[in-house]
């Protein structure tokens, strides 16, 4: 493991903190969940290539803590570019599936820009698949007969896609 200095993450003047504790609340991405549900994250870009280092989230992990510190690489293990920061170090905003941390969400991130006009991070909001009722519907199969012809039966087609 590498360590990274950054300057301090902060917004309207207050500090993002390094917390990993889910029951201290965490300014911004706290106040995103309590005000729409779902998850949130605050991203600092870590160097030239891109790579994007989680500073600030309300997304558990697998031991119970806020999943600060990892990251996601600007390149995939097979070399291709990573689809969300291509398009976010392009100034664009990304939507559609993503894993995030341990499971699949429908996400969007979209880039933090420094006062050059630079990306210098990026922000995520998200929320599980499984959590919405149309894509719980999708993953147990096609309709039954009985609600083919509903408009609800149908499954939104970023549930249909595969999540990468």
């Amino acid at each position: 493991m590498t360590p990274v200095e950054l300057p301090r993450a902060a917004a309207g003047g207050t500090w993002l903190g390094q917390n990993t504790d889910p029951g201290v609340p965490t300014p911004v991405v706290d106040q995103v969940r309590d005000l729409v549900g779902g998850t949130a994250t605050v991203f600092q870009r870590t160097g030239p290539a891109g790579d994007m280092l989680r500073v600030a989230t309300n997304v558990v992990g697998a031991t119970g803590s806020r999943a600060i510190g990892t990251y996601i690489p600007a390149t995939n293990p097979d070399g291709a570019p990573n689809p969300v920061l291509a398009a976010v170090l392009a100034g664009q905003t990304y939507r559609g599936n993503a894993f995030v941390v341990d499971s699949c969400y429908v996400s969007a991130y979209a880039p933090l820009f420094d006062g050059a006009g630079q990306v210098v991070g990026m922000v995520y909001v998200g929320q599980k698949q499984q959590n919405l009722p149309a894509c719980a519907r999708a993953s147990r199969g096609p309709p039954s007969a009985s609600t083919a012809g509903s408009r609800s039966s149908a499954a939104p087609a970023t549930c249909a896609a595969r999540c990468s």
